[in-house]
């Protein structure tokens, strides 16, 4: 049996157990995949896209979204029907149908919601995987899906741009792919700009993408420049801006971007930054700043003109603007000492400094600017002037660039020993100290004697004006027992001069005094002998001191019995030099004491051959010494005394050299009986006696005849006359200082009479003539009045006038404006000048308003000046009433006030509406501050237009005021010419209430025209010499002739003409090389038509420098010519 089993059971056990093994094998596993091919391409049709079918064994499930039931159905019917599938499970949901099929990302505050439709549920679990932890998911099942593998690339390419957004939207239609959003960082932002340049999924079209830069809080922008490098950083909105800012900057400027792209930009942020950057670039150097809706710029301006562009371009917007100084081109500061303290004003370079100072006692900084460019210890410049300042009463120090000058009056004596002992020592390394004018305290009364004892010690006590002069008295005495002098100011004229003269006459007598009690000088004392009192009063006498007003007196002692010297009749004198120096005497003198003077007097090569002898006539002994020192004074000469007549002939070098010594000897003695003739080497011959005249006829023709000085003055008197009918005047030298003056001033008033003579015989001028009326008279008595001398020596015989003058209407000078022809009697044809003369006759000079004297007050006509003998004259009439009492000056109480000085700016003060006017009539005054006005709107609606235009107005005339005088505009002014006068008033008659305002606008006198002309010239340093002479330059006669036309406005001024030069070379070669300069300047002028009489040349040679020697800036500086005008 088990054999059996063994041979049969076993092998059908394996058989079925095999079988059953392959069975299972080639059934359970082989058959699925054929079913699940063979089944797939059953539902492979495109209404089938949303099934996903799956198999376990040979049981099928379908999965997926369907829109309808029967959808489902179907599917599961045409699985159902393939051969071999056991059973199907259906486990499709039951979806809504979308079209086109959407997807939404969306991201706020940070967190990112997903919604729209999924495909099915597998797909859900993707998307979350995709768009990671926090996800928010709120997306539905729908139906309608794209290509599931095309849409799952679509969305991990959607959510790729969501994942770096803040806030934003991803959306899908179908695979049309729309993205809207803000970069949630810069980096961000460059990322999602790569994902833009890198290819979307193949099947996906992108249809919009806009996607904003990071949000940037606070939202900061910067912008440095340094002149050369402009530096933006920050963040910036967009490109296009970027390239904006970039363009602003100058040509040649260096510019270096780090700006990023950013949202959060304030409002307005692109016209904020664009004006900062603007503004920054008008800097020197500075930064400018925008953080969210701050502003703010700062930095250095290169001038106050730059300051106050940048401040005015500013003021609309709301940026904070910090200016550091301005750069300063000529650094100054100015200090004046008063009563109440000591004021600053100008410049200094920071803040600390201006409130260290500000912290002194007694020191007002607030007129202190802060500016860049102070020179090395500036500082150290303000304590020095600080330091001489604190111990004055008054005075007024500057500091020009390097340069300190200081002057003032000391307030004690100690103080005035520390101010010179601090000045000596030198102004701070590094500053120059240029001039220095320090007074002692005033002593009143100021004193001053110098006694000499009996015993014949001398002790000196009272003021003296400085130690230089205390020195010299002391030198000018053998001996100083007692010195008590104090130094003071408050000295007369020439104190030292005068007082050395006293004090050499004071060694003469035996015992004295000389003193100056505060008023007048007296020189006292006693003599033993005779022979003393004749030495001192000689002595003085040739001081001069007795005709400068001081007081002699001398005790003699009592007379002493001499034997009588012989009369001598004609009582003859004479001295004569000759060529070698020798002096020879001749003749008689009245006493032994008086010869040996004379003898002593002439210096050691002397002959006397005179005797003693009585009869000489009455001055003889002041005539004899103040002749001997003019003859001394000649190269050669004689002096004489014949026939009761002194005459003094001889030679000297120059013409002003004549000038001089004739004036001394004047002064000594009196010369007006006196025949004298003294050649001068650069005059035409001498001739004697030296005449002149002028006569005029009825017919308004001229006679000259006579003598001139020169051929100029020849010329230039017969074109003054106008109407020459003879000239026989011939050149010689001889004529009396001042003859140029007085010719011409003669010339002026015969031009005034219907005819007449104008003369010089010899001795003295002389006019006579017919007037045609009284105020004709009297203006040729003002002409006369112009001669050197003011007219007081001149000999006057004018006839009545021909017609007598109607009395005048009651005239009030309202204006300074000359007289027109309606204001006076016409003059006849007779009298009218050629155009020549016309040309040459002083011009008429306007007298300011505020010297106007009312026609109540006028003052005779004989004392009417030159400049107003047009105008017209109310002629004194006896009193038969009182007169009215003068006009009250009015008393403005401006709100407003506008004022130009001469040459100066426009100030403002009072107050306006708004900033923006203050900063327009800044601009209007030349960029002028107007701190001093304050702001008020309490002013008239109409304050603007009347400001703007009165303010314009003022800026076109050479001075003037105008403002706002309660309700009222007020407005007066002068202007250099007529034509600038009207332009003026144009510029006001933009105001349409001008009918309102009180006007007043005058034409300036012609000097001060004519000085502000010349001012300006001298300042260019114009006229250029050859090197190392007196030749000008070819180049400079435009200069020169610029030169006379200025000076022709001013016909009646004198003007100086300074000459100065470098310290190079020796001080004597500078001195006359200067003079000569300014004569050929002289020169120039003259051969140009203006009066030699106006003209005076003076050197100066090195010793008022205006700069250092050490530069060659400073001494081009110093090699200049400098004129000085006024109205004599």
């Amino acid at each position: 049996m088990s054999g059996i089993f063994l041979r049969w059971g076993v092998p059908a056990f394996v058989t079925v157990i095999g079988g059953t093994v392959a069975a299972v094998a080639t059934s359970g596993s082989a058959i699925p995949p054929d079913l699940a091919s063979r089944t797939s391409a059953v539902i492979a049709g495109p209404e089938f896209e949303w099934a996903k079918l799956s198999f376990d064994m040979r049981d099928a499930t379908i999965t997926g979204t369907a829109t309808t039931q029967s959808m489902i159905d179907e599917a599961v019917a045409k699985v159902a029907a393939v051969h071999g599938v056991r059973s199907v499970t259906s486990k499709v949901v039951l979806a809504e149908y979308v079209s086109p099929f959407p997807f939404i990302a969306t991201v706020e505050a940070g967190v990112l919601t997903l919604s729209g439709g999924l495909p099915d549920e597998e797909a859900r679990a993707e998307i979350l995987d995709i768009a990671g932890e926090g996800a928010r998911d709120e997306t539905r099942l729908m139906s309608g899906a794209p290509n599931r593998a095309n849409w799952l690339a679509a969305v991990d390419y959607a959510l790729g741009y969501a994942r770096q957004l803040d806030e934003g939207e991803v959306a899908l239609a179908d695979l049309s792919l729309t993205i809207s959003g803000r970069a949630k960082s810069p980096d961000a932002y460059a990322s999602l700009a790569d994902n833009g340049a890198a290819a979307a999924p193949a099947a996906v079209t992108v249809a919009y993408r806009e996607v904003q830069p990071a949000l940037l809080s606070p939202f900061e922008w910067r912008a440095e420049y340094d002149g050369r490098k402009l530096t933006l950083s920050g963040a910036t909105p967009s490109e296009a801006l970027v390239g904006e800012l970039e363009a602003l900057a100058p040509a040649g400027t260096n510019v270096s971007t780090s700006l990023v792209l950013a949202s959060g930009a304030p409002s307005e942020f692109a016209v904020s930054a664009k004006l900062l950057l603007q503004n920054l670039l008008k800097l020197e150097s500075g930064s400018a700043t925008i953080s969210d809706g701050t502003s703010t710029l700062a930095g250095s301006p290169a001038d106050a003109a730059a300051a106050e562009s940048v401040r005015v371009a500013m003021t609309p917007s709301a940026a904070a603007v910090t200016l550091g100084p301005p750069l300063v081109g000529e650094y100054w500061l100015s200090a004046e000492r008063g009563a109440n303290g000591i004021v600053l004003d100008g410049f200094v370079p920071d803040a600390a400094l201006r409130d260290r100072l500000e912290a002194l006692d007694n020191v007002d900084a607030a007129g202190l600017e802060l500016g860049r460019g102070a020179p090395e210890r500036f500082e150290s410049g303000i304590d020095f002037v600080l330091e001489a300042l604190r111990r004055m009463s008054e005075g007024h120090a500057t500091i020009q660039g390097t340069v300190i000058t200081v002057d003032g009056r000391a307030a004690t004596v100690a103080d005035f020993a520390a101010i010179e002992t601090r000045l000596e020592l030198g102004a701070p390394q590094g500053l120059i100290l240029a001039s220095t004018t320090v007074k002692p305290p005033l002593a009143t009364p100021f004193t001053f004697a110098a006694e000499k004892t009996a015993t014949g010690q001398f002790s000196l006590s009272g003021y003296v004006p400085g130690a230089a002069v205390r020195k010299a008295l002391v030198a000018g005495l053998p001996t100083v027992a007692s010195d008590t002098t104090v130094i003071a100011d408050g000295n007369p004229a020439d104190f030292e001069a005068a007082a050395l003269k006293a004090l050499g006459v004071l060694q003469l007598l035996d015992s004295g005094k000389v003193s100056y009690d505060g008023a007048s000088w007296s020189l006292n004392g006693a003599v033993d002998t005779p022979q003393e009192a004749f030495a001192a009063e000689s002595a003085f006498a040739a001081t001069g001191l007795r005709t400068a007003g001081w007081t002699y007196s001398v005790s003699l002692p009592g007379a002493a019995e001499t034997a009588a010297l012989p009369v001598v009749d004609p009582y003859i004198w004479r001295a004569q030099k000759s060529a070698n120096g020798r002096i020879a005497f001749t003749g008689f003198l009245p006493t032994e004491q008086l010869k040996r003077y004379l003898a002593g007097h002439a210096g050691a090569n002397v002959v006397d051959g005179t005797a003693l002898g009585a009869g000489a006539p009455e001055g003889f002994i002041p005539a004899a010494i103040g002749g001997l020192d003019a003859l001394l004074g000649l190269d050669e000469g004689t002096l004489a005394l014949s026939a009761g007549s002194w005459s003094l002939t001889g030679k000297l070098p120059t013409t002003t050299g004549r000038y001089e010594l004739e004036t001394a000897l004047r002064t000594a003695t009196d010369t007006s009986a006196w025949h004298v003739a003294i050649q001068a080497g650069d005059a035409a011959p001498v001739v004697t006696p030296f005449v002149w005249s002028a006569v005029k006829a009825a017919d308004g023709s001229f006679a000259l005849s006579g003598y001139v000085p020169t051929e100029e003055v020849r010329r230039f008197a017969a074109v003054r006359a106008g109407k020459v009918s003879s000239d026989t005047t011939l050149v010689g030298s001889g004529e009396p200082q001042g003859f140029i003056a007085d010719s011409l001033a003669g010339l002026d008033a015969l031009l005034k009479l219907e005819s007449g003579e104008v003369k010089y015989d010899g001795k003295a001028w002389s006019i006579a003539g017919q007037p045609l009326t009284p105020a004709d008279a009297d203006a040729a008595r003002a002409a006369v009045a112009t001669a050197s001398d003011g007219g007081a020596a001149w000999i006057e015989a004018l006839a009545e006038p021909t017609q007598v003058a109607a009395e005048p209407a009651p005239v009030t000078v309202e204006t300074a404006e000359p007289a027109t022809t309606e204001d006076v009697p016409a003059e006849p044809a007779a009298l009218e000048p050629e155009p020549a003369t016309a040309a040459t006759e002083p011009a008429e000079e306007a007298v300011p308003a505020a010297e106007a004297t009312p026609a109540a007050e006028a003052p005779p006509a004989a004392e009417t000046a030159p400049a107003e003998q047009e105008v017209a004259v109310v002629e004194p009439q006896p009193a038969v009433e009182p007169q009215p009492e003068p006009a009250t000056p009015v008393v403005r109480n401006y709100l407003f006030d506008a004022k130009k000085s001469l040459g100066g700016p426009i100030t403002f003060s009072g107050a306006v509406p708004a900033e923006p006017m203050r900063r327009h009539l800044a601009v209007i005054a030349g960029g002028e501050p107007a701190e001093a006005l304050t702001i008020s709107p309490d002013l008239p609606d109409d304050f603007v237009t009347n400001a703007d235009a009165g303010s314009r107005a003022l800026a076109l005339l050479a001075d003037g005021e105008f403002g706002l005088d309660g309700d009222r505009w007020v407005f007066s002014g002068r202007a250099e010419t007529e034509e600038a006068k009207q332009a003026a008033l144009t510029a006001l008659a933009a105001v349409p209430t001008l009918d309102q305002w009180e006007t007043s606008v005058t034409l300036l006198p012609p000097l001060d025209v004519c000085r502000d002309k010349v001012t300006a010239f001298a300042a260019r340093n114009a006229i250029v010499f050859q090197s190392g002479s007196a030749r000008i330059a070819d180049e400079s006669v435009p200069a020169i002739d610029e030169l006379a036309g200025y000076l022709g406005l001013c016909p009646e001024a004198t003007v100086n003409v300074e000459g100065h030069t470098d310290a190079d070379g020796e001080d004597e070669a500078n001195l006359a090389l200067s003079v000569s300069r300014a004569e050929a300047v002289v020169d120039a002028l003259i051969l140009r038509g203006i009066g030699p009489e106006r003209l005076y040349a003076i050197g100066y040679g090195e010793s008022l420098p205006v700069a250092s020697n050490e530069t060659r800036a400073g001494k081009q500086a110093n090699r200049r010519i400098v004129f000085t005008l006024a109205d004599e």
